[in-house]
């Protein structure tokens, strides 16, 4: 990745800034888009090579990991939301099974930065921005505290899972980059090369553009500032279209997971690497640590990422000049 300082109006990712980049060169390439809506956002599919019927297998790709892990879109009765409703045994589909180990495995990794049953938390707090009215603390620590002490069983004989405590799974800073995860392994499969996956702006997977070029990114409130990329994933928290001055501060629908509080600390935080999953959980835990913290985050993980805070933007790790 390469850092560049070039003009363009402020969009997150500069996705329409750079989508002309995408056709500005004369190219022979087919072209197969399309625009599905899962996740709670409108993605832009676009691949430049192979057949529609590629296309087509992606488009499935998110709607079935979308009906699998979406619990408030419109999928009530789908495996999570039966876990969410009782304490026995629910039977659930192998990928399922392995996407809610991975997400309780990340959970243990981030030191619990990164939650799974964050459900009724999160929806507190969101009820709390639209309304501009802070929530009582005692329901906040009552409910953190919930999500803290809720665990999974997981027995492989039987494929079932167990929900043990009163938390509620949401996995919404870990489905988008799952859905990606098992797109990019499509698109390796099948050896395409020149494409676009676009989660609603805040998820990313890069290939080449039509004229074989890198694409060049342009982060949203940071007018001047942009860097170029290939064959890699992005993955963006931000507080922009999420969050409200309550009593002259600044909440967002972030929420610590340890703390409970969803105050915001910094504007937003881009992260790049080869793992959709991991970035997806990683941009929304660094959120709520201390920039220390995140620094040795990003060192280990070997990250690129872009800091926003009070709108200024600092670039760490490789790629990313400071």
């Amino acid at each position: 990745m390469r850092r560049n300082k070039e003009h363009s109006s402020p969009r997150i990712w500069g996705i329409l800034a750079f989508s002309g980049l995408l056709f500005s060169c004369a190219s022979s390439l087919p072209l197969y888009e399309s625009s599905p809506y899962a996740f709670h956002t409108v993605w832009t599919l676009r691949l430049n090579e192979g057949h529609k019927s590629d296309l087509y297998a992606i488009e499935k790709i998110i709607a079935d990991v979308h009906a699998l892990l979406d619990v408030d879109g419109g999928h009530p009765n789908n495996d999570i939301s039966q876990i969410n409703a009782t304490h026995e045994p629910v039977k659930v589909r192998d990928t399922l099974f392995e996407a809610l180990r991975l997400a309780v495995a990340y959970q243990e990794e981030t030191s619990g930065y990164f939650s799974p049953f964050l459900g009724e938390l999160s929806a507190l707090w969101k009820a709390a921005i639209e309304s501009k009215t802070l929530p009582e603390e005692s329901e906040v620590l009552r409910l953190r505290d919930e999500a803290l002490m809720t665990s999974l069983v997981f027995d492989e004989a039987n494929l079932t899972i167990t929900r043990v405590g009163e938390g509620k799974l949401d996995l919404g800073a870990f489905g988008k980059g799952y859905c990606q995860s098992i797109i990019q392994e499509y698109l390796k499969e099948e050896k395409l090369t020149h494409y676009l996956i676009n989660g609603g702006n805040s998820a990313l997977l890069l290939g080449l553009t039509a004229s074989s070029k890198h694409y060049q990114i342009f982060p949203e409130h940071l007018e001047g500032e942009s860097f170029r990329t290939s064959f890699s994933a992005l993955s963006a928290s931000a507080i922009h279209e999420q969050s409200a001055i309550i009593d002259n501060n600044t909440y967002s629908h972030i929420v610590n997971p340890l703390t409970g509080n969803a105050e915001a600390r910094y504007d937003m935080i881009i992260l790049a690497g080869d793992n959709p999953t991991e970035l997806d959980v990683y941009s929304t835990a660094l959120m709520s640590m201390e920039e220390e913290d995140i620094r040795a985050v990003v060192t280990e993980k070997g990250f690129g990422m872009v800091l926003v805070q009070n709108g200024e933007a600092t670039y760490v790790g490789p790629g990313f000049e400071e």
